[in-house]
């Protein structure tokens, strides 16, 4: 976006160079054998969908990775060859844009698969689908037992349906329950193969795994936060960086005594006589509420606590030891987080406010610009 259309002074910053030089690393690592899905569900990331789908496409992935329809139809209008996959649950009523729209669809009972070839064969198509098998996560898939064998061998008889791929997901528990996941997975797909079954594309390694399991790469790993900067391994190592930061500007100071509340409730007080800056940025646009009283944001290097509870519209912190900030508050830079030295980041942000760091990124709504450079 131009500054000079910029409508706030809220804005997250995305940096596409670093997110196609974090997709080269990942090519580095797991060498050029192995496909790599870019995974841009939930506005990718909450970086912005659109805007990343040909970063991605010319740092060349092979696949996009999506969780609804109307995300793969917004992915298709950016592509029209990039292939798509929906990585879960569509509605029967809404085959016929999948089919139209030639976006491969995940599979994960045969009753499904009958009317996507169903819908296929009407439109004269022949549909791209992946079997997503359940080996413990239990949230979707066919389950590894015979019936799932005879199921996915009638499905691989269709005439109107393509079985490209085959995939399961790790619960990530622990070393020893990833591998029963992973030995589950392969002998499904060896007792599948043994009925007559070709799966081009065996995928079962998210971005932990990629890094952290290399044996779990197969043909093609599925990136989510790797691609984002956003780091979750603990045995590999790959330098990502994180593609985003988020600023603001200071709104109004205000002078309080020693002893005075800021925010509902009054829920902290001044311990001294101090300078609170008010930010246009709260939980209607993705800051965590539980993240009021702990934390901090950045100027210049100075950390500010922040204040009381922070509102749907704006937060406080506490800038009284930012030397000459009454004067110069309008031309500051608030840093919400980045990943440079003073500034909070996504993990410490993640860990204090008890949930994961893709929350964090996602939480961050519509309503904050985003600025591409």
């Amino acid at each position: 976006m131009d500054e000079h259309k910029s409508l706030r002074d809220t804005k997250l910053y995305v940096d596409l160079e670093k997110f196609q030089t974090n997709i080269h690393l990942i090519r580095k690592l797991i060498g050029d054998r192995t496909r790599i899905m870019a995974v841009l569900k939930a506005n990718a990331y909450g970086h912005g969908l659109t805007e990343l789908v040909k970063p991605a496409v010319l740092a060349g992935v092979s696949y996009i990775g999506v969780a609804t329809l109307a995300e793969a139809i917004t992915v298709r209008e950016c592509d029209e060859s990039v292939p798509i996959l929906i990585l879960g649950y569509t509605p029967e009523h809404l085959f016929d844009a999948v089919v139209e729209n030639n976006i491969t669809q995940t599979i994960f009972d045969l009753d499904s698969a009958k009317k996507l070839d169903q819908v296929s064969s009407m439109k004269n198509r022949k549909t791209k689908v992946h079997i997503k098998v359940d080996t413990g996560l239990h949230r979707l898939g066919f389950s590894d037992m015979n019936q799932s064998l005879e199921d996915i061998s009638a499905i691989n008889k269709m005439k109107n349906l393509n079985i490209e791929g085959i995939f399961s997901h790790l619960a990530l528990t622990d070393d020893e329950s990833n591998e029963v996941q992973f030995s589950r997975f392969n002998n499904f797909v060896q007792a599948l193969e043994e009925r007559g079954c070709d799966f081009k594309i065996k995928h079962l390694a998210d971005s932990i795994a990629t890094v952290d399991y290399p044996k779990y790469r197969l043909d093609m790993v599925r990136v989510g936060a790797l691609i984002y900067g956003v780091r979750g391994f603990h045995k590999g190592n790959v330098e990502v960086e994180l593609i985003s930061s988020l600023k603001t500007k200071i709104a109004q100071i205000h002078q309080i005594s020693k002893g005075e509340g800021v925010s509902y409730d009054y829920t902290w007080k001044a311990e001294r006589s101090s300078i609170i800056g008010t930010i246009p940025i709260g939980y209607g646009d993705g800051i965590p509420r539980n993240l009021s009283n702990k934390g901090y944001a950045s100027i210049n290097g100075w950390k500010c606590p922040y204040v009381g509870l922070i509102n749907m519209d704006y937060a406080m912190i506490d800038i009284t030891e930012v030397p000459g900030i009454a004067k110069t508050y309008k031309d500051k830079d608030v840093i919400i987080y980045d990943d440079s030295d003073s500034t909070m980041d996504i993990s410490d942000i993640s860990k204090i406010t008890g949930t994961n760091k893709n929350d964090i990124l996602c939480r961050i709504t519509p309503r904050v610009e985003r600025v591409y450079f």
